[in-house]
């Protein structure tokens, strides 16, 4: 029993009060499966998100305690190469959004988010261990920072992570620009894992991950049910 993922696009917003974004994904997502978002955004007047929802009202949940994952299981539809994905932000300012999307299938159950942590500070490089994530699950790790460019974490230890989702916008009113790069990893073992990035110039950076596990029927654990089994 193991997840898969599918990276699906990088995408930057357009200017305004919020923003909407459309990936660059090559082809649909495949029904029942799940949709994770990891962004991250600057504001001239404030900006954080608010609440994420898309042109085929599909509900969107948060990702632990902060504002930079998000996913759905597609409970309105399935997102196509011409959905658009809304973000709502709290305050009226200009504002620069990064993002990515990834796409999570499970092999017998459904995917759902597990848990997530962050990290922040200043340097040429940041750092990050997770918790002890289940073999078979994944675990999708993002550096975002004002660089002008992220080298990815190549590491193999229990899984390879894929290759980076990056890209970058720039806030004009206060010429800020953020940069995201974002990598996933399906594990091969039950273990904890480090993802690492760097760059060049003394940067404040954010660093963080979120993992995804599988939701298994009890149908799919006992096809036959109990009254199968007790004769009933």
């Amino acid at each position: 029993m193991a997840l898969t993922r599918t990276s699906r696009g990088p995408a930057t917003n357009t200017l305004g009060t919020g923003f909407t974004i459309r990936f660059n994904s090559a082809s649909n997502f495949t029904a029942g499966t799940m949709a994770v978002i990891c962004m991250r955004n600057y504001g001239s007047g404030g900006g954080l998100i608010t609440d994420i929802s898309d042109s085929l009202g599909n509900t969107w949940t948060q990702a632990g305690g902060g504002v930079e994952f998000w996913y759905t299981n597609m409970n309105g539809g399935t997102i196509t190469t011409s959905t658009n994905i809304n973000f709502t932000m709290d305050a009226s300012a200009e504002y620069a959004g990064v993002a990515a999307l990834y796409e999570i299938a499970g092999s017998v159950g459904t995917p759902t988010y597990s848990t997530s942590a962050f990290a922040n500070g200043t340097g040429t490089s940041a750092t990050i261990t997770t918790s002890s994530i289940i073999n078979g699950d994944v675990v999708i790790g993002f550096t975002n920072g004002d660089m002008s460019a992220i080298t990815a974490d190549s590491d193999t230890t229990n899984g390879t992570w894929s290759s980076a989702q990056t890209t970058t916008d720039t806030e004009s009113v206060d010429s800020i620009t953020i940069r995201i790069s974002s990598q996933s990893k399906v594990v091969t073992a039950t273990a904890t894992q480090t993802y690492n990035t760097s760059w060049t110039g003394s940067i404040g950076y954010g660093i963080r991950w979120a993992s995804f596990t599988e939701v298994i029927a009890s149908s799919s654990l006992d096809p036959m049910g109990m009254s199968g089994f007790f004769g009933l």
